[in-house]
């Protein structure tokens, strides 16, 4: 349970607003697993307090608690991180992905993360010049 509580304050409070940062889709998919992991975890001990814990349970409905568990901590998680992800550009996470078609390095990523008062130009480094740039 003390590892549990950790998870849920790494979760909250320090991952919780850098996903704000990255924007409305990545703060979506990660508040949307983020509550379903915390959601499910907060159920296995409570699994675990109704079988083996107090005997409430019978060690089939045990079982099949844990399954159930099992199936929507793992591959519905994953299913919901990759449906999330499918809205998510390599740009909003600030990754610079190598395109083997262009054979190039993407440099977009900074043109979508700056935004200024004035028209910014960026430069092949994906620094921008001439005015500063805020984060947005």
């Amino acid at each position: 349970m003390f590892a549990f509580f950790y998870v849920v304050y790494a979760l909250v409070a320090v991952a919780l607003p850098h996903s704000k940062a990255l924007g409305p889709e990545p703060k979506r998919t990660f508040t949307m697993c983020g509550i379903l992991t915390l959601f499910i975890w907060f159920l296995y001990p409570i699994a675990w307090g109704v079988s083996e814990g107090a005997n409430v349970i019978h060690p089939d409905s045990e079982a099949i608690f844990y399954g159930i568990l099992d199936l929507i901590a793992k591959p519905v998680f994953g299913f919901m991180l990759l449906f999330g992800h499918k809205n998510i550009t390599a740009a909003q996470l600030g990754l610079r992905i190598y395109d083997p078609v262009e054979g190039r390095i993407n440099e977009k990523p900074h043109e979508e993360r700056y935004t200024t008062g004035t028209t910014a130009t960026p430069a092949h480094n994906g620094v921008t010049n001439g005015t500063t740039a805020t984060t947005v």
